[in-house]
């Protein structure tokens, strides 16, 4: 029993590592309304994943989803510390995001997951933790999945875990309950439009969610969803709500948006996390590339959402009086 104990604490310990240790490779040298436009001059010659540097625009545009990405972690946005509800209100009214309650839900499924107390989603044993803000100018509902947490709890563990089998093409819980929410919240017509975000592991959860319920997805810094799971989330549609797999799969590429700040770990080609985790992304999806706010960062400090949020802030010109993450 404590030889088997302490093979799982073991393969833990491998996950963290391969998430966030970057090494020199050896194979080295061989807005919310909508879509916003962008310049081809600033494309990589690189065919199959051309990368983009993200201008002032894009940048306000793509803002208000990775705002939301970083408050998907946050256990309430009334923070116990002044300073940082204060860093909320502020972003909050600036993009004209107004936190999701429980008197916006019109289903039950929708309302089982929510947790009134923090204002979120929860799933009950999967790890899913989501947070939904409503652009109120477009009545467009932003919802945000978490990723992994590196913390002493359940969470942390069953979220490290769900990024590493869907490396390994694997569906965990916890992409099933995320396209159960999205499809409860579509049904609801509630709102004009629905957009998924997410960063790091919620990034892959928000690509799986919105392939079974036809919302769009825009992340930042994403594990990429491997192509077998991509084709079981389009296959988890009903029939009487699918199209030929094939065609869905290919409008889901024109409307993905795949965003990463330079240099992060996990996108980055000589790191470890890049090697073991991720799969390619389909072919002929840009990437969208942030400069980092701190060039002297590291790739670990850059992969967090808010490394992601401060390089946007940067980029678009965005100066707040509180500016703690």
């Amino acid at each position: 029993m404590m030889v088997a104990k302490r093979k799982m604490v073991f393969s833990y310990f491998i996950i963290i590592v391969l998430k966030t240790i970057p090494v020199v490779s050896a194979f080295e040298g061989s807005s919310a309304a909508g879509l916003s436009p962008y310049s081809s001059d600033n494309a990589t010659s690189d065919t199959r994943n051309p990368e983009i540097t993200v201008d002032s625009n894009l940048a306000e545009f793509l803002y208000p989803y990775a705002l939301t990405s970083l408050l998907a972690y946050s256990y309430k946005l009334e923070h116990s510390n002044p300073q940082r509800s204060q860093w909320n209100i502020v972003r909050l009214e600036h993009q004209q995001l107004k936190p999701l309650t429980a008197s916006d839900l019109l289903t039950t499924e929708a309302e089982t997951h929510f947790n009134q107390k923090t204002g979120r989603f929860e799933g009950r044993s999967s790890g899913l933790q989501a947070r939904g803000l409503i652009h109120t100018p477009t009545d467009t509902l932003i919802l945000g999945f978490a990723g992994t947490v590196f913390e002493a709890n359940y969470r942390s563990l069953v979220t490290m875990t769900a990024s590493f089998q869907i490396s390994q093409n694997y569906e965990p819980e916890i992409l099933h309950e995320a396209a159960y929410l999205c499809k409860s919240l579509n049904e609801s017509r509630r709102f004009k439009r629905i957009v998924l975000t997410g960063s790091s592991l919620g990034g892959a959860i928000a690509q799986y969610a919105s392939l079974a319920c036809g919302s769009q997805a825009i992340v930042f810094n994403t594990l990429t969803l491997p192509e077998k799971l991509r084709l079981k989330a389009v296959l988890s549609r009903s029939q009487m709500d699918r199209a030929p797999a094939h065609r869905i799969l290919k409008e889901h590429e024109k409307t993905l948006i795949v965003s990463k700040v330079q240099g992060e770990s996990l996108n980055t080609l000589n790191s470890w996390s890049h090697y073991f985790l991720q799969s390619s992304l389909p072919k002929g999806v840009a990437v969208f590339v942030i400069p980092s706010a701190n060039p002297t960062s590291s790739p670990i400090s850059r992969h967090w959402a808010p490394a992601i949020v401060h390089a946007l802030e940067k980029q678009a010109g965005y100066y707040f009086e509180s500016s703690d993450l």
